[in-house]
């Protein structure tokens, strides 16, 4: 059993044990929820998929965190292929935009890298 959480820019995985406790994992390159398999990158965790005898998956590699200025921003932006906008609220209540590049990248099946 596990629980995928999403925090301000950040997925955390938590398992349980067999006593019913929650534990941080952090140290995971992936997981299946038994019809997906997901990969950890930029601290997210991004769908994997198989095409023909390669795998593919829409990840970002990098986020872009900016404070933001007025509560009123336009928090998404779609350009120059697709970059996606979140918006969250730092533990020192300012108000934070992060956009997450994504890209299709390639999985490198001898050395797990994204190409």
């Amino acid at each position: 059993e596990y629980e995928v959480i999403k925090k301000e820019n950040t997925e955390i995985l938590y398992v349980k044990d067999e006593n019913g406790n929650d534990y941080l994992i952090r140290k995971i390159w992936g997981f299946s929820d038994g019809r997906n398999v997901y990969i950890k990158s930029a601290d997210m965790y991004f769908r994997l998929e198989k095409f023909n005898h390669n795998f593919y998956t829409f990840a970002a590699k990098k986020i872009s965190t900016t404070l933001a200025f007025r509560p009123g921003d336009i928090l998404g932006t779609l350009a120059l292929g697709m970059i996606v906008g979140q918006s969250a609220w730092g533990t020192s209540g300012k108000k934070y935009n992060s956009k997450f590049f994504l890209k299709r990248y390639q999985l490198d099946l001898e050395t797990g890298e994204l190409n």
